[in-house]
């Protein structure tokens, strides 16, 4: 995933295997802060979410910030951290793997059985 911001719009752009397979542009106004998973899960209906991982995560940033890998905040999840080779401007991460969830309206940890 790489993330690029100009003065009117962020751009996430995702590859798998140097293919990019998705882009999405935003309005400068928003704040990216979350990667995030989640599905939908309609009247107590199967809502795991298999266990998966983000690889070779980098983010560029607009101006360097030596604080960003810092930032990290992980919930079920475990990371390689990220580290940067030009003070701060380039972010990567090896891999975020985010762990097996459960999204059910009463709460429950099931397996999905549909």
């Amino acid at each position: 995933m790489a993330v690029t911001v100009d003065d009117k719009k962020i751009t996430q752009q995702v590859s798998i295997g140097g293919k990019q397979v998705s882009e999405q542009s935003d309005d400068k106004s928003i704040n990216p802060t979350f990667l995030y998973s989640s599905n939908e899960c309609y009247l107590g209906t199967c809502g795991t979410v298999a266990g998966y991982s983000w690889d070779k995560l980098t983010i560029h940033l607009s101006q360097a910030d030596p604080n960003f890998g810092n930032t990290l905040n992980l919930m079920n999840a475990t990371s390689s951290g990220f580290a940067t080779s030009d003070q701060g401007k380039t972010w990567h991460a090896e891999s975020i793997k985010i762990n097996e969830d459960y999204f059910y309206s009463d709460g429950s940890r099931k397996e999905c059985s549909v």
